[in-house]
Formats: C-alpha cells, sequence, structure tokens
C-alpha cells in the first residue's frame, strides 16, 4: 500500500474507533479502511469547480476563468495526483 492510502485507511480506521496498530498493514490493505478509502479518492478525482477556483486562486497566475489553459493544468494535476494513489 502506498504511503498515503495507508495514512487515508489508518485514519479512517481510527474514525471507526479501532487502532490501526493492532491491524498488520498487508491486513489493513484489504480492509474496509482500504475500500472506503479508495471510494473516497475515486469520487473525488473530478475536482468541482470551486476546487478548480481555490487551485486558480492559489495559483501565482491567480483568479479562475472557467475552460482556461491554467484550469486545465490544475484539473490534470490533480488527477493525476489522484491517480498515483490508486495505483
Amino acid at each position: 500500500m502506498n504511503e498515503i492510502l495507508e495514512r487515508a485507511a489508518r485514519a479512517i480506521c481510527i474514525a471507526y474507533g479501532h487502532d490501526p496498530d493492532e491491524v498488520p498493514i498487508p491486513v489493513l490493505n484489504q480492509t474496509h479502511y482500504a475500500k472506503v478509502t479508495r471510494a473516497i479518492l475515486t469520487a473525488i478525482r473530478e475536482p468541482s469547480l470551486e476546487m478548480l477556483e481555490a487551485g486558480c486562486n492559489a495559483h501565482p497566475e491567480g483568479d479562475y476563468h472557467s475552460g482556461t489553459m491554467l484550469t486545465d493544468i490544475i484539473e490534470a494535476e490533480w488527477k493525476a495526483m489522484i491517480d498515483k494513489v490508486l495505483e
């Protein structure tokens, strides 16, 4: 399991009131927690307009403009990062 997926699965395990240190990592990877983590990441793979706006506003080029190259780049970067975690 990659680092981000493991951190998220551990956080979900804790949110359910369980100690992730009592679940061996190979088991944690096959558990409900890992499945929930993957489902969440898949659900947020497509950024919302609000997310794109926040990304554009954080960029030195500034200001969100729908359909510009900047929003295309930010969206592609976001999706690539989520895809990497889901590999």
